[in-house]
């Protein structure tokens, strides 16, 4: 698969404008002349972008990290977040570090504790979960690369609802 913008020009096929070769080249008329490559030529994307927890929403307000916050620091690097009984509504937004095709990244995640399992997001890139019990939970999210497969680049963040006192 080609996107649009592996090339310097936007490229038109036609059916049936296909060749190859006796030297095993693919070659392909466009209405830009001719498109050639060798098959072996081609590499696989192996790249594994990093997921990145850019923001933390409670009761649909931004978590901003500070001395008495409910955030220490920056939620990308807290391991846990504890929230009172009234504040088990959240959601958290993600992001795969992928630069060369950032809108073909997909995304799944899953609430341990709550989600029986993975909960396949396509391309958006947010969690939203309401009114958790009282327990502690594991927020995973992972990715795929701009290839569509998916790496071994999970994160996690663990969330703990705490009970009211009564």
């Amino acid at each position: 698969n080609f996107n649009k913008t592996d090339f310097s020009r936007v490229l038109g096929l036609s059916e049936g404008a296909g060749w190859l070769d006796e030297n095993g080249r693919v070659l392909f008329g466009t209405n830009q002349r001719l498109l050639y490559f060798h098959p072996d030529s081609l590499a696989q994307n192996s790249y594994v972008p990093p997921l990145v927890f850019p923001d933390l929403r409670v009761l649909n307000k931004r978590v901003q990290p500070g001395i008495d916050a409910l955030l220490k620091q920056h939620v990308d690097v807290t391991r846990e977040v504890v929230l009172r009984h009234n504040q088990n509504i959240f959601s958290l937004s993600f992001a795969a570090l992928e630069m060369k095709y950032p809108e073909a990244v997909r995304y799944a995640a899953r609430l341990e504790g709550f989600d029986k399992e993975w909960v396949y997001l396509d391309r958006q890139r947010v969690v939203n979960y309401t009114n958790l019990p009282a327990g502690d939970f594991v927020l995973r999210v992972r990715s795929t690369n701009s290839d569509g497969v998916w790496m071994d680049n999970e994160r996690a963040l663990k969330i703990k609802v705490l009970p009211s006192f009564w």
